[in-house]
């Protein structure tokens, strides 16, 4: 067998079908493979992601600062102690990338210590191993003595910029970096940090074109000819000369300024840097005239809607309280569409297969749906059904303040049992108190298995969003893919039961049927329960 990471995070053990190539595993190997397992990592789990974080945050560093080693930066302590800490790192990150964990093109976490071993040698380990030992390499030459370094330095320094082959790594985005971007439901805060993106990127080319604009002037071999020597930049400062060769570089996407090419080198140089200039400027220009139209769409969207909403109220003379009414209706309306999009309007999924799609809405309604005992055991006795009800059978709806769900003595044309998912009602059956239907609490539940007429009124007391099981759609599913225990039968049956042994109807209501949900659910699916 194998152990591979579920959908939920778990680990979980899959038999292997015997096809593979792989060698018999002798007692020996399968307790050395046992002791590595407690080692191996999830490339998603919360050890990993913060390693990958401080991985990636080097690499941005490496970036910076390596191509200004032209600029001879000193050896001050804080460069001392980060070439240091990056050292170590590296030289640590290479055990615990054999020891981390994969996806498999079944979408699955490959956690067996030799497959991970064995991916990473035939992927980043020859970079990472020829990257760390440079690192070394670079240490040992700077402890020689000052008479034998002279030129081996400057060879090294050319070496460090090899290093900046650790950004091939992070073209693939990494999982924290997936996963934080999933998080923002803001359509504008995307955009902003999509626009942000490439500020960043033409500060890093930017960057890059000075560096080495710097270093063609600061070579020895053009003597006096050179933009360096010319403006008499020998003596300035390493701030200053930065800023200088950062606002030239700059100025060749837009703009002007007086440093100019001296030698032969410097023209071609800045002749390939205006080409260059020229495709990354109109690609920015163009991106970032594209996000601030999509911006400005965004925002101006939901007031165009308000606008014309308030037009109609007043075209059509509505009262200040109704007209109250509908414009927070409307805008509840407006944000709860904005947090939970039709998946209509999602065009990608019309493209997604069935199965799959079948797997996206149990994964969104079965947290809430697991709220009733019932669903909670028939998720794990007939997890198939479960399913197709998530997919089929369930809708979503929203109440703004003030609107009435259902009413005493209403006999439901299509019934529904509901489930809160946020805001609060009021239920209320004749004279009794009123009870607070809330998160985590449902109504209804009889129409699932019997006629129902509703014994109170359920009217919201804030903006209320809900979750909605169609009772005819549960029960087509129910009945199609039953069991050999047919639970939702056996449930059923006992539900009307226990109505009829209540000696007082009084105590029936929707949300309280009178008797204990819990134990009846125990009863019908015993050992599951």
């Amino acid at each position: 067998s194998k152990l591979v990471v579920s959908a939920d995070g778990s680990l979980q053990d899959e038999e292997d079908d015997g096809s593979g190539s792989e060698e018999e595993e002798t007692p020996s190997s399968s307790r050395i493979g046992q002791l590595l397992q407690k080692f191996v990592c999830s490339p998603q789990s919360p050890k990993r992601v913060p390693w990958d974080l401080l991985g990636s945050l080097l690499v941005a560093y490496d970036v910076i600062m390596i191509p200004m080693q032209v600029f001879n930066l000193p050896r001050t302590p804080f460069l001392i102690v980060m070439m240091w800490f990056a050292r170590i790192f590296w030289s640590v990150d290479l055990p615990l990338s054999f020891m981390t964990g994969y996806q498999t093109e079944a979408e699955e976490v490959e956690m067996r210590p030799w497959k991970t071993a064995k991916k990473y040698a035939q992927t980043w380990m020859v970079l990472d191993v020829a990257l760390v030992l440079i690192d070394w390499v670079e240490e040992a030459a700077q402890g020689l003595q000052a008479a034998r370094m002279g030129k081996m330095l400057k060879s090294m320094r050319m070496i460090r910029l090899v290093r900046l082959l650790r950004v091939i790594k992070t073209v693939k985005v990494p999982e924290f970096l997936r996963q934080f971007m999933f998080t923002i439901q803001s359509e504008s805060l995307f955009i902003i940090l999509g626009i942000i993106k490439l500020m960043c990127m033409v500060a890093i080319v930017t960057h890059f074109i000075a560096c080495c604009w710097f270093a063609l002037g600061n070579r020895e071999s053009v003597g006096d000819n050179s933009w360096i020597k010319v403006h008499g930049m020998e003596d300035a400062t390493i701030g200053y000369a930065y800023s200088t060769s950062f606002h030239w570089s700059l100025t060749q996407f837009t703009g002007s300024m007086d440093i100019q090419p001296h030698n032969v080198s410097e023209r071609s140089y800045a002749v390939f840097v205006l080409l260059l200039a020229f495709v990354v400027s109109a690609s920015v220009v163009s991106s970032i005239t594209s996000s601030m139209t999509r911006l400005q769409i965004v925002t101006a969207h939901q007031s165009t809607m308000i606008s014309m909403l308030n037009q109609y109220l007043r075209d059509n003379s509505i009262s200040r309280n109704v007209a109250t009414r509908v414009q927070r209706n409307a805008l509840h309306a407006f944000h709860e569409l904005k947090k939970n999009t039709p998946e209509h309007q999602i065009e990608l999924l019309a493209l997604v297969s069935e199965p799959l799609r079948v797997e996206l809405h149990y994964e969104i309604f079965r947290p809430i749906l697991t709220f009733h005992p019932f669903f909670r055991c028939y998720n794990d006795g007939n997890p198939l059904a479960t399913r197709k009800v998530c997919h089929e059978a369930i809708s979503r709806l929203s109440l703004s303040k003030g609107d009435m769900l259902f009413s005493e003595g209403e006999v439901p044309s299509t019934p529904h049992m509901y489930f809160c998912t946020s805001g609060k009602l009021r239920y209320q059956r004749d004279t009794q108190r009123p009870k607070s239907f809330t998160v985590g609490h449902w109504a209804a539940e009889g129409v699932l298995w019997t006629p129902w007429v509703h014994f109170g009124t359920a009217m919201a007391k804030t903006e209320v969003g809900l979750i909605v099981v169609d009772a005819t759609a549960f029960q087509r599913i129910a009945a199609r893919y039953r069991t050999q225990e047919f639970y939702a039968r056996r449930y059923a049956a006992d539900f009307v039961e226990e109505l009829n042994k209540l000696p007082d109807k009084a105590m029936i209501n929707d949300l309280d049927v009178g008797f204990d949900i819990q134990d009846l659910t125990e009863r019908v699916f015993q050992v599951l329960a």
